[in-house]
Parts: C-alpha cells; sequence; structure tokens
C-alpha cells in the first residue's frame, strides 16, 4: 500500500513538472513567434519604403529628361528663328553656310520725266563661324559672298560680284534661364565695309556690294516658352560712322565729299511652334527706323534724305535631317516702301 501511494505521488510530481515546463515552453514559443512577426512586418515596412524611394526617383529622372528635352526643343525652334536666340556650349565650334535671294522693285524718273521701273536682284552666300567659349558667351564672324544684278528699263544692265560688309558679334547671356524666367540674350556687334563701297563707283555704270560705312549695334533679345508656342522678341541700335574722303562725281556736275549715314533702332517680335520631333514652324515681325542721311558736295552744298521705315513680314520653318543637322528656311515679305519686295534665306548648320 505504502508503495502505491509512493508511486502515485511521484506520477502527480512528474506532471505538476511536465505541465510547468510545457508552460515555459509555449511562452517561449510565443515569445519567438512575436520576434519573427515583428521582424517581418519591420522588412515589409523597409521592402515599402524601398519601393516607394524607387518609384520617386524614376518620377525625378522623368520629370529632369523631361525638362531636357523642353529646353532642347526650344533651342531648336529658336535656332531656326535666328542664331542670336541661342548660345553655344563652351568649346563648340559651328559652321553655317547661308544664302539669301533679295528682289527689290522701284520707279526712277529720268531726265525727260519718264517713269521708268528698275529691278534689283541679290544673291548672297553667307559663311558662318560661330564659337562657344563660355556656356554663356558665344562669338561669331559672318563672310557675305555678294552677286548682284541691277537693270532700270530697257537700259544695260550692271552686275557685281564680290565680298560684302564682314561684321563680327559677341552673345552674352547674363542670368541662367529658368522655369518662369525669360531667356535673355544680350548681343554686340561690328560690320566692316569690306565690300564695293557705293560711294566708290560710277553709279551710272557699276552696283555696290556693301554698304560703305562702318556699323555698330548693340541690343537684347528675349523669349519665353508659353506652351505650345515659344514667344520671342528683341530691340537694337545701330550706330554708324560717317564716310569721310569722298570723291564720287555726280550727275549734276557736283562732287561728293561727305557722308554722314543717320542711326536707326529695330523692333522685332514673333513665334515659334514644334509641330513634331522634326519639323518646327515660325513667324515674326521686324520694324526698322532709320534717321536721314546727309551728303556733303563740294562748294559747301548739302543734301538731306528723308528718314525711312522698313517693316517685314517672315515665315520660316526648321527640318531635323538627323541628331546633328538641321536645315532653316524663311520667307519674308516687304511692308514699307523702303523695304525689300521679297527674300528667301536658307540656312545650314555643323557642329563640332
Amino acid at each position: 500500500m505504502k508503495r502505491l501511494c509512493f508511486f502515485c505521488t511521484m506520477l502527480l510530481v512528474f506532471f505538476f513538472v511536465g505541465t510547468v515546463h510545457a508552460k515555459e515552453n509555449a511562452g517561449t514559443t510565443n515569445k519567438g513567434k512575436q520576434k519573427v512577426d515583428e521582424l517581418s512586418n519591420k522588412l515589409k515596412e523597409l521592402e515599402q519604403q524601398v519601393k516607394e524611394l524607387k518609384e520617386e526617383a524614376r518620377a525625378r529622372r522623368k520629370l529632369k529628361a523631361t525638362r531636357e528635352e523642353k529646353t532642347r526643343k526650344e533651342k531648336e525652334v529658336l535656332s531656326a528663328v535666328s542664331r542670336q536666340y541661342t548660345l553655344l556650349r563652351q568649346g563648340t565650334l559651328e559652321l553655317e553656310y547661308g544664302f539669301t535671294y533679295t528682289y527689290n522693285s522701284s520707279d526712277v524718273i529720268k531726265e525727260s520725266l519718264e517713269i521708268e521701273p528698275r529691278y534689283d536682284h541679290t544673291l548672297t552666300n553667307n559663311l558662318t563661324a560661330q564659337y562657344g567659349i563660355l556656356n554663356n558667351l558665344s562669338f561669331n564672324t559672318t563672310i557675305p559672298l555678294v552677286y548682284r544684278y541691277n537693270k532700270q528699263g530697257t537700259s544695260q544692265s550692271m552686275h557685281e560680284a564680290d565680298v560684302g560688309d564682314i561684321s563680327f558679334s559677341l552673345q552674352f547671356q547674363p542670368v541662367k534661364s529658368g522655369e518662369g524666367l525669360l531667356a535673355t540674350i544680350l548681343y554686340a556687334s561690328a560690320t566692316i565695309p569690306t565690300g564695293k563701297s557705293p560711294y566708290d563707283i560710277d553709279p551710272d555704270l557699276e552696283v555696290s556690294t556693301g554698304s560703305g560705312y562702318y556699323r555698330y549695334s548693340a541690343g537684347i533679345n528675349l523669349s519665353k516658352p508659353v506652351d505650345p508656342v515659344v514667344a520671342f522678341g528683341g530691340i537694337s541700335y545701330t550706330y554708324t560712322r560717317d564716310v569721310n574722303s569722298v570723291s564720287q562725281p555726280q550727275t549734276v556736275g557736283a562732287i561728293l565729299e561727305k557722308v554722314e549715314p543717320g542711326d536707326g533702332f529695330s523692333v522685332s517680335l514673333g513665334m515659334a511652334y514644334a509641330m513634331s520631333y522634326r519639323v518646327s514652324l515660325n513667324f515674326s515681325f521686324q520694324y526698322s527706323y532709320s534717321y536721314s542721311n546727309k551728303y556733303f558736295f563740294s562748294g559747301g552744298g548739302e543734301y538731306k534724305s528723308a528718314d525711312s521705315t522698313s517693316a517685314y513680314l517672315s515665315l520660316g520653318s526648321g527640318w531635323k535631317l538627323n541628331p546633328k543637322t538641321s536645315v532653316y528656311v524663311s520667307v519674308g515679305i516687304g511692308l514699307t516702301r523702303d523695304a525689300s519686295d521679297f527674300s528667301l534665306s536658307f540656312r545650314l548648320p555643323f557642329s563640332f
């Protein structure tokens, strides 16, 4: 009997100890499971954060690419308008061939009071080199090769082929353009009378290929994207130097000895639009006002011409042949008597 009681007592002790150990093991298992669950939740949170960061980085890259593409398109459409609205990157050299045809007609009163029409055709081949000194400073020079054909009534025609007036210019962008800001480019240019001067020829037998005097210009060009177009405009002033030591006989018997060309200013505005990745269109209006010229003759004679006003309406287009080559074409129509009747321009730049 005593052995049975001892045996039952031992069973109870083992059962109690086993129960305690089972509870302890269950508690340990629950704690481990809680830790695993916490780690799993933290990993999920980290994965979500990494995913959000990747999406944010992808959105930023896409936004940056969109801005770069937008800036590139703005530069392309403005290049189709004029090189004075864009700058080259530092160390970049761009060569450009340009061709311009200009037609002008007028009426001339002869000594017999007969009125005869006069036609003037000018073909100009422009060779231009532009270099980026800094990212916001460019230099360019243009050498024109001019051919002029002039005919008055039924008289014999006159023609001349020679170098025109060579020009040099600097373009400077003081502030980097950004969102909401106008792209501003300041420029200054000088034109040298290397062409055949109208004051060194016999006007009854020859035609000139240059102006005959020095010209200095300064101005500002502005542009701003206004989706889906780019608006642009500018204003400039031109200072001219007097022409001294002239000795040109005139039909009235006097000799022209000095010329004081008038200064002038011009204003332009327009819009450009990228129709596709390869094609852009632009149109612009330009107004120029020139003050009167003064002519001094032998014997103290003096003549003062009237002020002149020129206005042009231009329509242009840019065609992208490949990623590095584009062709620019424009047509101009004169709106005033002092402006040329018609002009056609073609430009083909090459970058290095």
